[in-house]
């Protein structure tokens, strides 16, 4: 993984992904697949494709690499980058050419699953048949419709996404009287979407607080302050039910206020805090 790689914005590399995925995640931060194929259709350097994600200082009209993951193959045209809700990155790339006697060359196509720390959290490999000849399990073949083309062939992934069954939160703290959260959404969507979340009381199943507030398009982190009243005992049980516009909600049980850490006390391996 490299970070912190400086480069000037837009660069040659940034231009080119504008063709194949570049996202506006907000006015800071961008992903990005570097499928690295320079202007002569070949791979700079004899180097991977790779996931990315971008930090932009607009003021000073530099952009900075936060993340950036090597797959190991070399993909003309399909390949995805995108940010979890969990911090980690996820995303899809193929083989230029396919290996089928080489244990990490031997599949179509890669989906990816990356921590902040580069590792990888999981990765999925779909094997396929030579197109060209089905019954040599053995010999190495492009995974294009020839080996100067892009358009490739067999087993494709155009983009890889994650989805949720209901709404979902990071870990709550104290930000002072307020139960502060970073709420994701079930999907990411091309805009903020409304959203709510309540602090009940557990044991009485009544309202304490609530906060009407946006979910982020693009599963940053958004920090939502809801205060709880000056009455409710410090060892109250709570728990926190965060709705979005299309009515899904999801429940969670975060103990008390003295139970919960301040925000200032509360790590993260986040790319984007």
């Amino acid at each position: 993984m490299y970070k912190n790689k400086i480069l000037p914005f837009p660069s040659p590399i940034c231009l080119q992904m504008l063709i194949v995925q570049f996202q506006h995640l907000d006015e800071s931060f961008y992903s990005l697949f570097d499928n690295h194929v320079g202007m002569d259709h070949n791979f700079m350097n004899d180097e991977n494709s790779r996931m990315v994600i971008i930090h932009y200082d607009q003021e000073a009209g530099v952009a900075r690499e936060i993340f950036a993951h090597d797959t190991g193959d070399k993909a003309r045209i399909y390949g995805s980058s995108d940010l979890l809700p969990t911090g980690n990155v996820i995303g899809n790339s193929y083989p230029y050419v396919v290996h089928p006697n080489v244990p990490d060359r031997q599949y179509h196509v890669n989906v990816w699953e990356i921590t902040p720390e580069g590792e990888t959290a999981w990765r999925l490999g779909v094997k396929g048949h030579n197109p060209w000849n089905p019954e040599d399990k053995i010999s190495a073949y492009p995974h294009s419709i020839d080996p100067e083309e892009e358009p490739p062939v067999g087993w494709l992934v155009y983009n890889a996404e994650r989805f949720y069954e209901k709404p979902t939160i990071s870990r709550p703290c104290m930000e002072g009287a307020s139960v502060r959260l970073n709420p994701y959404n079930t999907i990411k969507t091309s805009e903020d979407m409304a959203g709510i979340a309540y602090i009940y009381d557990a044991q009485q199943q009544e309202v304490l607080a609530k906060a009407d507030f946006m979910f982020h398009k693009s599963w940053l982190p958004r920090n939502v302050d809801i205060p709880v009243p000056a009455g409710v005992a410090p060892d109250t049980d709570l728990q926190v039910v965060v709705v979005n516009n299309w009515k899904d909600s999801n429940v969670f049980s975060i103990g008390s206020t003295s139970q919960l850490p301040q925000c200032s006390e509360v790590s993260s391996n986040r790319l984007i805090k």
